[in-house]
């Protein structure tokens, strides 16, 4: 098995980055410590040599180096900011239903919501829906929960990716008969 690719800081946060790699390691302490400091590249290395942990060290350097990593990339999220931004969310012309759920989860996790989070989420799903047909049949629902709501978008959009398949399957052998007939008139 490969290693875990390196930290990058513009694609994800540290804390992400720890647990993908504490999901790789399956060896001792000291392993760990000497594989963590090698998986490390760019700015990120030249902030573990800056703060003086040397490649040589192997003894419980893994959580020493993951703790002082995360105090220096894991910047405070301000509750505000993070309720803005999940508050904001609307579904992509490029997402999928499946998509647009895990974007909302993923920007619910610092809102802080605590008993409102399930209508919360609830209702930053329905009303922020691309497909108008689906949010339609949606609101038609009495006593709407979040599972409810997901099940009848992901089986709409299901059942319309479907039919849009099907017909574009018709459209071919319909084209391709009649090129038949007209390659034997011809």
């Amino acid at each position: 098995m490969g290693q875990p690719d390196t930290y990058n800081e513009g694609t994800e946060t540290f804390i992400n980055y720890k647990e993908r790699l504490d999901a790789y390691f399956q060896y001792s302490i000291g392993e760990k410590g000497r594989y963590t400091i090698s998986l490390h590249r760019g700015q990120t290395l030249c902030y573990i040599k800056v703060i003086g942990i040397s490649r040589n060290a192997h003894h419980e350097i893994n959580e020493e180096l993951c703790k002082l990593l995360n105090n220096h990339y894991s910047l405070p999220s301000l509750e505000i900011m993070e309720r803005f931004k999940f508050h904001n969310k609307i579904q992509e012309d490029y997402e999928t239903i499946n998509e647009f759920i895990t974007a909302i989860k993923a920007l619910s996790e610092h809102c802080n919501l605590g008993p409102a989070l399930q209508d919360s989420f609830r209702d930053r799903f329905v009303c922020c829906l691309k497909d108008v047909n689906i949010q339609k049949i949606i609101l038609q629902e009495a006593n709407l929960t979040s599972s409810t709501a997901i099940n009848i978008a992901i089986a709409m959009e299901t059942a319309k990716r479907d039919a849009e398949q099907i017909q574009s399957n018709q459209a071919k052998s319909l084209h391709r008969m009649q090129t038949k007939k007209e390659h034997i008139k011809s």
